[in-house]
């Protein structure tokens, strides 16, 4: 007798490429202020820094907690909006970093973002008054390229990405 395999029907089971729907009683976080701008707004920023500390060495957080850690620079933007730029010396740029805190409807994101959340509460927050975002708004965008298969390395997934 041949058997048949031609579209086997499987129940509770999805390929990994499937898109799932997830319904949840949890309301989304800009539902709590209906009275403010609804989108999704996104800080992203990035961190030039020097330290004594070689960082492939000692890793993230020694290098972050070790005293001669400096902030040299920080460029960041909001969602597509122009890159700016924060040198030490200058008032914390409150209407965005501050914005990013305190309203839900905001997350931060960085590459390697660990870096930068050592750096926020290690060095800037302490030293400059910089807001400390909670993890829940924290967004990696390395951790999202190797999730899909892209290196780690920003150039390198630039490169991939422009080849698409």
């Amino acid at each position: 007798m041949p058997t048949s395999s031609a579209n086997p029907r499987q129940i509770g089971l999805t390929s990994m490429h499937d898109i799932i729907q997830i319904r949840s009683n949890v309301p989304h976080p800009a539902a709590a202020a209906p009275w403010q701008d609804t989108k999704l707004h996104v800080l992203h920023r990035d961190y030039e820094t020097r330290s004594h500390a070689i960082l492939k060495t000692v890793g993230t957080y020694k290098y972050a907690t070790d005293p001669s850690t400096e902030v040299l620079c920080c460029a960041y933007a909001v969602d597509d909006g122009p890159v700016q730029l924060w040198t030490p010396g200058n008032r914390v740029p409150a209407a965005e970093f501050i914005e990013a805190e305190t309203n839900p409807s905001w997350i931060v994101s960085a590459h390697a973002a660990h870096f930068e959340d050592a750096i926020e509460h290690h060095v800037l927050h302490p030293r400059f008054g910089f807001p400390v975002f909670p993890v829940e708004k924290q967004r990696c965008t390395q951790a999202m390229a190797l999730a899909v298969g892209l290196p780690a390395r920003l150039s390198t997934v630039a490169i991939a990405l422009a080849g698409c």
